[in-house]
């Protein structure tokens, strides 16, 4: 499906969801990600992995993982956020523990192939 700046991905089995958007840069990336991580740990089983400051092709990166649960099933997210030229970019994973070899492998081979426009 692809929307505007977006393009999400469901896979066959419904056990994995990847999400490529772009949106105008509005400043601080980090801080950002930190006030929705705040939301975030309001509900749904949230726990937190890790939110930090990494690079991305040598440019500075946010990485942001975590663990859900919802409608009663766990879900693991890896979010990696990054600006470029005004724009803001976001590679995302969702997916289902049980696949999480195949998903980590999809989510690597995406992020290592995606390219800003």
């Amino acid at each position: 499906m692809q929307s505007g700046a977006e393009v999400h991905y469901t896979s066959p089995d419904r056990k994995q969801e990847v999400l490529a958007n772009a949106s105008p840069a509005r400043g601080d990336l980090m801080g950002q990600w930190r006030k929705t991580e705040r939301s975030a740990r309001k509900g749904l089983d949230y726990r937190l992995i890790r939110l930090e400051e990494t690079t991305f092709r040598n440019r500075p990166a946010v990485v942001w993982e975590y663990t859900v649960t919802i409608k009663g099933l766990p879900w693991h997210a890896r979010l990696l956020g990054f600006d470029e030229r005004g724009t803001s970019y976001e590679v995302t994973t969702w997916y289902r523990p049980e696949v999480e070899d195949r998903a980590v492998r999809v989510y690597k081979n995406i992020r290592e192939t995606f390219t800003p426009l």
